[in-house]
């Protein structure tokens, strides 16, 4: 009996299509109809709750973020685990060859799972300004190269992360820009000697305040130069240079620029701003001492932020903005005296002394002769703002390490609670006092050839910036301390904090 028989009978063949059945609707030997895709009854199938109404419909699938969520747990749960194969069955010591062990794993760069850590929490896979991967769930095996870089990235990143605070000089600032920076200081000190006899120290505090953004106070008797080294300074800098003779009858407008009534060609009239004496890239305020409380402090806007107010319209003023004021020691009837917070404006004050008898010597030997000594320009006109402005931003690139920072803040807060300071100074310094001690020392580290900050810096420049900052008590004038005298004794006391 065959086959078919045992199984109860011929097998009863079902309908639909078979190979050689010919289609309904075709006759046989006829032409046959094109073969229809079986897209539209897939697509019927899977929608089949939308077309049998009388059923309960079908749950619905995962949602995309869902499906996601489980797929990336999965991904985490794989990574998790050891890769398989008899090497992840053998420690470091049974892979031992010779005498040096090799490790079964490289070590990870970061903990398993921590990429995932809550929507806006940061790893150190996710490091600021760097874009985080998604790792692929096979990297585990084999990937010892793919994960002792991902480990070098993240050490390089952190070493981002922890270099010392303040702006530095790198790559960018070669040894050839402190070069050009040194030839120009030099330059310009060497054409402000041709004229001014003496006062070298005077004029290289004038020179670092220059360079570091700040403005200057001269105090001297008359007819010793402050005028001429103002002059000096704008001729040899190729600078535009205006001078304002400070009276009592002088007025804000007279120094800011005022607004006048012009008429136009059309016949309308219409107020026109006529810019001041403050507009200049450095301007000298000679005996500023004698103007009222009210035009003095029209320079404070100037010189703080660069820019002067005029019926409510601000004016910015073109850098480099340089203010030199000139104060007279012996005259009193007439003057009034600086206010604390123009005080605290200028960056370095500058004690002129009386001239030696050698310098008078050449004073008179260079003044009354044939021949006058001129001022050559250093800097083209064209391109000397510009250029005196890259010199600054060198300035400010010096680097400054944290233990100088603490040292200097240290020495500021000495000018207040030092056992002298205390007891004959009412007001010690200001924070601007530190800010004037880190700018001069940035200017005296590039004169010396070095990228960074030293300490023998910051005391170089200590009596210039904080000699007019401190205000002395009624006992310091009874004793007859002055503000040096008090100074030196906070350096003394600093000197124990150097680092």
């Amino acid at each position: 009996m065959d086959a078919s028989a045992r199984r109860g009978g011929p097998r009863r063949r079902r309908g639909g299509r078979g190979r050689g059945r010919p289609r309904a609707g075709t006759a046989p030997g006829g032409p046959r109809e094109p073969r229809r895709s079986n897209r539209r009854g897939r697509t019927a199938r899977r929608h089949r709750d939308t077309q049998r109404r009388g059923r309960r419909p079908r749950p619905p699938r995962a949602t995309p973020g869902r499906r996601r969520r489980e797929r990336g747990r999965r991904r985490r749960r794989r990574r998790c685990r050891e890769p398989a194969g008899p090497a992840s069955l053998r420690s470091a010591e049974q892979r031992c060859r010779g005498d040096r062990a090799v490790r079964a794993f490289p070590r990870r760069a970061y903990p398993c799972g921590a990429r995932g850590i809550g929507r806006g929490g940061r790893t150190a896979a996710t490091l600021p300004g760097r874009a985080s991967r998604r790792p692929r769930p096979g990297a585990a095996r084999g990937g010892s190269r793919r994960e002792n870089a991902g480990a070098a990235r993240l050490r390089g990143a952190g070493a981002a992360t922890l270099r010392p605070r303040g702006s530095r000089v790198n790559a960018a600032v070669a040894a050839d820009a402190i070069r050009d920076f040194q030839d120009t200081f030099a330059a310009v000190r060497r054409e402000i000697g041709k004229v001014v006899v003496g006062h070298e120290r005077a004029i290289e505090i004038i020179l670092t305040a220059f360079f570091g953004g700040g403005h200057v106070l001269i105090e001297g008797v008359p007819g010793i130069g402050k005028t001429l080294i103002v002059r000096s300074l704008a001729e040899a800098l190729n600078l535009s240079f205006s001078r304002v003779q400070f009276t009592v009858d002088l007025m804000p407008a007279d120094i800011t620029g005022t607004r006048i009534i012009s008429e136009g060609a059309d016949g309308r009239r219409e107020f026109v701003f006529v810019p001041g004496p403050v507009f200049a890239h450095i301007l000298l305020a000679d005996e500023i001492n004698r103007a009222t409380p009210k035009t003095q402090s029209a320079l404070l806007e100037a010189m703080a932020e660069q820019q002067v107010t005029v019926a409510g319209k601000t004016y910015p003023l073109a850098p480099p903005f340089f203010v030199l004021a000139t104060l007279n020691p012996i005259e009193m009837e007439g003057t009034y005296q600086l206010p604390e917070a123009q005080l605290d404006r200028f960056l370095f004050k500058v004690l002129l002394d009386y001239p030696t008898e050698p310098e008078l010597e050449r004073i008179l030997a260079t003044t009354t002769g044939a021949e006058v000594s001129t001022v050559t320009p250093v800097l083209p006109r064209e391109t000397a703002a510009a250029r005196v402005e890259r010199l600054k931003q060198l300035v400010r690139q010096v680097l400054v390490a944290p233990h100088i920072e603490r040292y200097v803040a240290a020495l500021v807060r000495l000018t207040a609670t030092e056992e002298t300071a205390s007891r004959y100074v009412t007001y010690g310094s200001s924070p601007r006092g530190g800010q004037a001690l880190i700018l001069g020392a940035k200017v005296l580290a590039l004169l010396d050839g070095r990228p960074h900050v030293a300490a023998e810096d910051v005391e170089r420049v200590a009596p210039a910036a904080l000699r007019h900052r401190l205000v002395l008590s009624f006992a310091a004038g009874a004793a007859g301390i002055d503000a040096e005298q008090i100074v030196a004794h906070v350096l003394a006391s600093a000197r124990r904090l150097r680092p």
